[in-house]
């Protein structure tokens, strides 16, 4: 691109307060992003109040709802704010018209749906398409999942087993806690882990408990912040006396929403279907275990929820 200033244009379907921090904080030397506009599932003026509550420019738009938006020419990539039971159904629309997307874990509600997202994404490259679930598991399960992947000393790979159990909420039945043991075989060795998501345990922005812990022959680490962004890795030698806490992840006030933003940019600068710091595989796979660990438990969601097609198709517009 030389020295040609890139430029994204978002908008945003439903809510969440990280986007906002992102406008007018680019890298200088990075890519550039714009909001373009929101849209509510409700109406124009809850997306006009959203917008209100922002520091964004007067001009930023209010769309009358999703299908607008995504149809809209002005758009380059749609994120996805959404509650996770609607995922599936608002990126599928999204990546049908054409658009890039972005959304936060989970991915989907279940692995048939994020099959059906990436052969939708594969049909969309090759040109064959022509020009709410909710509890714990679902909304912290992925990211607990992803940790351990990441962390495994050969990269992500299946587990040989997995077993769990699950703690209800009385009277509602959703899922409050979940532990998910899983057993790995990767060069040469058996690793064990544990993740544990509770919707009754509080988080610890502030740095003071571990999110993370990795346990070897020699100490241990521990990785502190929220789980979606880390703030300080600390090392503890045989003794756990801590040796030395390593630099913050993110520079202090970052949203997780930046880099982010800017791997977006450069994928798609790339001309990559995926990301390879976050690839469709390890997706599916967190997915899969999380059925498995939903059908261990019994644990079922909604028919609407779970459908791997969509109830409403959009125009498709050029590529």
């Amino acid at each position: 691109m030389g020295d040609e200033i890139e430029l994204l244009h978002w908008g945003i379907l439903g809510f969440t307060g990280n986007l906002n921090y992102h406008v007018g904080r680019e890298d200088p030397h990075g890519p550039h992003h714009a909001l373009v506009g929101v849209a509510s599932s409700r109406s124009r003026d809850v997306a006009k109040e959203f917008l209100e509550s922002l520091d964004v420019p007067e001009c930023t738009l209010t769309f009358r709802d999703y299908s607008e938006l995504i149809c809209s020419d002005l758009i380059d990539v749609v994120f996805i704010a959404t509650p996770h039971s609607h995922h599936f159904q608002n990126a599928l629309l999204a990546l049908e018209v054409g658009n890039h997307v972005v959304y936060q874990k989970s991915l989907t509600v279940n692995a048939a749906q994020t099959k059906k997202l990436r052969q939708t994404c594969r049909l969309l490259r090759d040109g064959e398409i022509g020009q709410l679930a909710d509890g714990a598991l679902l909304e912290l399960g992925s990211l607990a999942l992803h940790w351990i992947l990441r962390a495994l000393p050969g990269g992500a790979c299946r587990p040989n087993q997995v077993t769990s159990t699950m703690k209800n909420c009385p009277g509602s039945g959703v899922d409050e806690t979940t532990t998910i043991d899983m057993v790995f075989s990767t060069g040469g060795r058996e690793i064990r882990t544990k993740a544990i998501t509770s919707l009754s345990t509080p988080a610890s922005p502030d740095g003071q408990f571990a999110h993370m812990i990795i346990e070897g022959s020699n100490g241990k680490i521990e990785i502190r912040g929220w789980e979606a962004i880390p703030t300080e890795l600390c090392l503890f030698n045989n003794s756990y006396s801590l040796s030395k806490p390593y630099d913050v992840t993110f520079h202090e006030g970052e949203p997780l929403f930046v880099p982010e933003a800017d791997e977006v940019a450069r994928c798609i600068r790339e001309g990559l279907l995926e990301s390879p710091e976050m690839p469709w595989a390890e997706s599916l796979l967190v997915m899969e275990i999380m059925d498995f660990v939903r059908k261990q438990n019994d644990l079922q969601y909604s028919p609407e929820s779970e459908a791997s097609e969509p109830s409403v198709r959009l125009p498709s517009r050029p590529l």
